[in-house]
């Protein structure tokens, strides 16, 4: 591997995992329940 090659993936790991932590914590900061994820959404339950 080379020099540029292995900058541009350890600086687009870095972007990835900023980008990561700064949502974790901005959810954290609002108080957002971590167990409500859009992923876990149940369209089937009766919401009324």
């Amino acid at each position: 591997m080379g020099h540029a090659t292995f900058l541009e993936l350890l600086l687009m790991d870095e972007g990835t995992r900023r980008e990561g932590r700064s949502g974790t914590l901005r959810a954290a900061k609002a108080g957002l329940d971590p167990t409500m994820r859009i992923e876990t959404w149940d369209e089937s339950a009766d919401l009324r």
